[in-house]
């Protein structure tokens, strides 16, 4: 007996055995959606009888053949057996040692029929090297080749793994597994007159068709005795039920349900509350079973074979709905099998509720899944904020949220989705895609998609594989209608930059369709509502201010051309809330320093008020690196000698102190003359006039003549002025006109070294020459300079130059 085990043993593959890494399902298929044949528990050995590709193969686990996950299957090393030649025969005592081994292996076989959990654990621990835990669990096979490979440490290895693989099974599972469901505990009876005193706790009842024993008032009717030979009829047929025996569900470990054939290894209590759970449920009437999921996958089992005699798939879909609903953990398992029967079935309404069975929302909103795919979608989001409809929500749900820095601002999300609601609405409810409704016009886009793409199907798996091509292509589509709208709506909130909408991602080559089929009528319908989007509220502009820093620009150009110098007021208002939405913008300064620039032709203390602000928000910012207005408002502002001093003092008290309502006070009485009064003594002065009367006269003839001979070189200096080619005015000189003519000549630009020559020829610095021809024509240009350096070059803006010419 043991060279013939010898000789199976050696030609068996060692190679083609794994053990489950974790529990692990055995299914009818490849795909997650077939149905479970067998489930593996951590540390079953199954045999591989092919792989199919690198994430499913073909295994044998008893009897159940079927297909599993690689990922979790580990391989198990056997070494490789040697040739048997005569060096390699056996000792007599070699065999007999196998020998007592066999024997002592038939002992365990017949010592018990009941399999205890905490023996076969200890057996594992001890006896795995050889082992003798699977003869002791009826796994003969696997125990003979434990022992013909225990001179190698994989035996010991396995023992270890199913020590403790035993030591952390419940009762239940052990029981099921190794005792046919059978939980085994037996109790020896004793005549009444002969029990203990310490088993006073302890009755026994004896009823015609069972046996309770009750301990402290508990009930353990989990125990089945083996009393006498008389035999009860435990059959769910001859059970009696009242309405009240379904208040209180009977206790079930949970368990691995493979069939409904495990209701046979239930007790009598569970046996009846399974009989009135099901009758209820096939009238429709829900039934709490308190978490005890064991009802609810025997009932599942149940349902699945009645189907198979009525054949009413409408009729399968509600019971699983209701199940779902009674059991959340059976929805996995209703939707895979609903999926099957829908697969093999070739009539219309099972293709339709095949493809809805695919989509992942209708798999949440159905039970069959506990992930919602649309918790963070925009419909989901803002269903509630904005009042969709049903439809609209579903339009947003199309596709993942394509956040950016733009979308990010809720006022901006808000105003893009309602665009894009209001344009599909406008269009599905006007026949805008012209003879087609807009999902008419989806199936006709995926039918020449299919052809552009040259997109192929499994037959197998063709319903599937469609549905997936076209959830890709719908989600493409509704996303680049998306990015459309949202590009009209940066344009509109003056955020200059665009979404590339370059391909239809991820069928490419069917760009050209998309756009004739949705692009072209969408852009259209957009150029009719643009009107009807809403100007962003104040905190949206903040946001897009912050975002965009140059972006207060095209408000302030406003401002300054519906300005009126009667208006002051009004600017100093509009300018207000231009500072208010950019509170957040870094260049705020500028806006200020702008602000000061532009004002001081027409309110004085207006302009040194943004200006000392200018000077408090840059210093806070950058650390007081001012810049100098220019010269021409300097001279507007100030005119006389010692204000520029003294504006410099409040302006030094206000970084100080920051205290801007005290140097606003100050700033208002800058241009309040500062009188000194000044007594007159009239006898003195009439006394001085009498003593000079003589010299008065002389002096006044004498200042006669030199007026009219300052006047006379005046003329002669105004007649020997350059003909000038700039505009009355500005008053340029030959040298001053010769550096702009010589600068609009070479593309208007000259280098800094030409300028200096010039400059020196005529006893002048370069600086000097810049800064006098900037200075004549400051006025004209509202302050902007003529001549700008850049880099090693000297620049005249081409707009700038038409202004100044005749």
């Amino acid at each position: 007996m043991t060279t013939l085990a010898l000789a199976i043993a050696i030609n068996v593959q060692a190679s083609d055995y794994y053990v489950a890494t974790t529990d692990l399902n055995i299914r009818s298929g490849t795909r997650v959606s077939f149905q479970v044949l067998h489930v593996l528990e951590k540390g079953d050995t199954v045999l591989v009888l092919d792989s199919i590709n690198s994430v499913w193969a073909k295994v044998q686990y008893k009897d159940v053949v079927g297909f599993s996950s690689t990922k979790y299957l580990q391989k198990i090393d056997f070494l490789e057996t040697p040739k048997v030649d005569n060096s390699n025969i056996p000792s007599i005592s070699s065999i007999a040692f196998l020998v007592f081994l066999s024997g002592v292996m038939m002992l365990l076989i017949l010592v018990n029929s009941y399999r205890n959990k905490t023996l076969a654990s200890l057996i594992s621990l001890f006896y795995g090297a050889f082992g003798f835990q699977k003869f002791y669990l009826g796994q003969t096979n696997k125990g003979i080749l434990s022992v013909l490979f225990c001179w190698t440490f994989i035996p010991m290895v396995i023992g270890l793994f199913d020590f403790i693989s035993l030591a952390a099974m419940n009762k239940s599972t052990f029981n099921y597994k190794y005792n046919n469901g059978v939980a085994g505990k037996k109790q020896t009876l004793k005549k009444e007159n002969e029990i203990d005193k310490n088993d006073a706790d302890f009755t026994i009842e004896i009823k015609p068709s069972s046996l309770t024993v009750k301990r402290r008032g508990i009930n353990f009717d989990d125990t089945i005795i083996d009393v006498s030979s008389t035999s009860f009829d435990t059959s769910i047929d001859q059970l009696e039920f009242s309405e009240e025996d379904d208040k209180e569900v009977p206790h079930w470990d949970h368990t691995y349900i493979y069939s409904n054939s495990e209701i046979e290894y239930a007790n009598r209590e569970q046996k009846k509350f399974y009989q009135n759970f099901r009758t209820k449920f096939l009238k429709f009437e829900k039934t709490d079973i308190q978490g005890y999921t064991n009802y609810a996958f025997i009932l599942y089992f149940d349902l699945l074979e009645d189907f198979e005699k009525h054949q009413d798939i409408k009729l399968l879909e509600k019971q699983f709905e209701l199940l779902v609903s009674i059991c959340p953990e059976t929805g996995h398992y209703a939707f895979a099998s609903l999926t099957e029967k829908l697969r093999s079935r070739s009539d219309q309404y099972s293709n339709d509720r095949l493809k809805e069975f695919l989509e992942p929302s209708y798999q949440f909103e159905h039970g069959y899944s506990q992930y919602d795919p649309d918790l963070y979608k925009l419909g989901n989001r803002y269903k509630d904020k904005l009042s969709l409809s049903k439809q609209e929500i579903s339009w947003l749900n199309k596709f993942y949220d394509p956040t950016n820095v733009f979308t990010s601002i809720q006022g901006c999300s808000v105003a893009v989705i309602k665009l894009y609601l209001k344009t599909l609405n406008q269009l599905n409810d006007t026949n805008g895609f012209g003879d087609l409704s807009l999902n008419e016009n989806l199936d006709a886009l995926f039918k020449e998609v299919i052809i552009e793409e040259k997109l192929k199907f499994d037959p197998q798996y063709e319903v599937e594989d469609r549905a997936y091509s076209f959830h890709r292509m719908e989600e493409a589509v509704f996303l680049s209608i998306f990015k459309l709208v949202e590009n009209e709506v940066r344009l509109k909130f003056r955020h200059k930059r665009k979404l590339s909408i370059d391909s239809f991602y991820p069928y490419h080559n069917s760009t050209p369709i998309f756009e004739k089929r949705f692009a072209e009528p969408i852009k259209k319908c957009l150029s009719e509502n643009l009107d009807t989007i809403d100007k962003p509220d104040s905190q949206t502009e903040s946001a897009l201010n912050a975002l965009n820093v140059t972006r207060w620009k095209d408000e302030f150009l406003i401002i300054t051309d519906s300005f009126h110098p009667d208006r002051v007021v009004q600017f100093r208002k509009k300018v207000g809330k231009l500072l208010d939405v950019n509170k957040d913008n870094p260049n705020i300064e500028k806006i200020l320093y702008e602000s000061a620039k532009y004002i001081a032709k027409y309110s004085k203390v207006d302009a040194l008020k943004y200006y000392a602000m200018y000077h408090l928000s840059n210093f806070t910012v950058n650390k007081f690196s001012p810049k100098e207005l220019p010269k021409s408002v300097n001279k507007i502002l100030f005119e006389k000698e010692g204000q520029i001093a003294e504006f410099k003092l409040v302006i030094k008290e206000l970084l100080r102190t920051s205290n801007t309502k005290k140097a606003f006070a100050s700033l208002s009485q800058f241009y309040v003359p500062k009188r000194k009064i000044i007594e007159l003594d009239k006898t003195e002065i009439k006394r001085v006039e009498e003593k000079h009367e003589g010299t008065v006269n002389l002096l006044s003839e004498y200042m006669e003549v030199e007026e009219v001979e300052e006047n006379v070189e005046i003329l002669k200096e105004s007649n020997s002025t350059y003909s000038s080619q700039i505009i009355r005015g500005i008053e340029m000189n030959e040298i001053q006109e010769e550096l702009v003519k010589r600068i609009i000549s070479n593309s208007f630009q000259i280098h800094q070294d030409d300028v200096a020559e010039l400059a020196l020829e005529n006893g002048m610095f370069k600086n000097q020459l810049i800064d006098s021809i900037n200075e004549l024509c400051s006025e004209l240009l509202e302050g902007e300079a003529l001549i700008e350096e850049d880099e090693e070059n000297y620049i005249i803006e081409e707009s700038y130059y038409k202004e100044i010419a005749l």
